[in-house]
């Protein structure tokens, strides 16, 4: 099972998109000082591992059948695809944690109240 050319130029272009993307969000957290401009960073570099994992299933799954895969690799990419879709909730679990940060950081009374609040 080849991988088609189109599929690999999509992710290959989506690829870069997310690396670019990450790299304005952590040049632009560093820039104000934002931790939630800092997870963004995080989530969108998440996003780039994933197109990795994708493009590195894609190449598997062209092998050419040997002697311990007589039906060759094509399920590889089905594996890599999930290992992805195990990936994807990361990003946003770590979201609430820098907020919150982000808001006790401002030393308001008020916000470290609502904060000792929340994670009772």
């Amino acid at each position: 099972m080849r991988a088609k050319p189109l599929a690999s130029k999509v992710v290959l272009t989506a690829f870069a998109a997310d690396l670019a993307i990450a790299l304005t969000k952590f040049i632009a957290a560093i820039l104000t000082g934002s931790s939630a401009m800092l997870s963004e960073g995080i989530h969108s570099l998440v996003d780039t591992v994933n197109k990795v994992l994708l493009l590195y299933g894609m190449k598997r799954a062209g092998k050419a059948p040997d002697a311990s895969h007589p039906f060759g690799y094509g399920r590889e990419l089905y594996f890599w695809s999930f290992i992805v879709s195990l990936l994807r909730p990361t990003p946003s679990c770590d979201r609430h944690h820098w907020c919150c940060l982000d808001l006790a950081r401002r030393n308001s009374p008020a916000m470290r109240e609502l904060i000792r609040r929340i994670h009772r």
